[in-house]
């Protein structure tokens, strides 16, 4: 699916003016696509629920924008990472976030 973060933000982020219930609605078009975005890796972690990294996109983000789970298969990626770096990534949308980040699984089926 070819929208940029910019645009993604402005139909589902917490400025679109749009109700919660506007927002679930119209993400039904959305969930399970593919997005390509570049972003700033500030965060890179392994828990028990897995790898994940987040991305910052917008330059007022506390945290992350975006958080992405990351498959096994790709740990070796993202240890090649660093923090503060501009990166491109691919993944499918899961969730559009509104006050959590926008979620993703890495990659494209």
């Amino acid at each position: 699916m070819s929208i940029s973060f910019e645009e993604f933000d402005a139909l589902f982020g917490l400025e679109s003016g749009k109700t919660d219930l506007q927002k679930k609605d119209a993400f039904k078009r959305y969930r399970n696509k593919c997005v390509e975005w570049t972003g700033e890796l500030v965060y890179a972690n392994e828990g028990l629920f897995g790898l994940s990294v987040g991305f910052k996109h917008l330059p007022g983000t506390f945290t992350y924008d975006t958080l992405v789970e990351v498959p096994s298969a790709a740990r070796d990626v993202v240890l090649k990472m660093n923090k503060g770096q501009r990166y491109r990534y691919k993944g499918t949308l899961k969730d559009y976030g509104g006050v959590l980040p926008i979620s993703l699984d890495w990659g494209c089926q």
